[in-house]
């Protein structure tokens, strides 16, 4: 009995992995108007857990112990030679 076509299947005999939806883990067809996301619902989901703080980037400690006063000029990166005098 003939096997039936995989969509899946590139032609190399191992599927290739699907993209999941971060919310809800659905495969995601790439390029998807919500993409990475299956659809609008999970990206406004995702956003909400942003803002809410659910998600967030944590900083060195180091860098915590750190006060910038409001108006200050960023530090220069590592190397930069101020040639403009």
């Amino acid at each position: 009995m003939p096997r039936r076509p995989d969509p899946d299947d590139p032609g190399q005999g191992t599927p290739e992995p699907r993209p999941r939806c971060p919310v809800c883990r659905t495969p995601v067809a790439p390029g998807g108007k919500a993409f990475p996301f299956c659809c609008p619902r999970c990206k406004l989901i995702d956003l909400g857990r942003w803002l809410g703080g659910d998600y967030r980037i944590e900083l060195p400690a180091d860098a915590t112990d750190r006060e910038i006063p409001p108006g200050a000029p960023p530090d220069p990166p590592p190397g930069f030679e101020d040639t403009s005098s």
